[in-house]
């Protein structure tokens, strides 16, 4: 059985750290590994939270059209499509907000 790698990504969006929060990226880092520092994680943080910030109003309103759809594989598929230059987690996250 294969251990699954643990990245700051998941980290941040398993606990649902958000922008204000205060986090311990020591703690952060080393559930990630030894060789990540609590800067790249706080330095990973701070770029998702840009990169979430930054979306236009016809971003949104995609979104909320893609909400709708229950079929969690059809709404995958629909959102990699409309959005190739976006991570599918950070879709998600925003998607779960609005």
């Amino acid at each position: 059985m294969s251990e699954e790698k643990i990245t700051s990504d998941d980290l941040i969006f398993q606990y649902g750290i958000e922008e204000g929060d205060n986090v311990d990226w020591e703690k952060v880092a080393k559930m990630i590994g030894p060789s990540v520092t609590a800067e790249q994680v706080k330095n990973r943080f701070n770029q998702l939270c840009y990169n979430m910030a930054r979306w236009s109003e016809e971003e949104i309103r995609i979104l909320k059209e893609l909400k709708g759809i229950q079929n969690k594989s059809e709404r995958k598929a629909r959102i990699q499509e409309h959005f190739p230059n976006r991570s599918y987690k950070s879709c998600i996250v925003k998607l779960n907000r609005l």
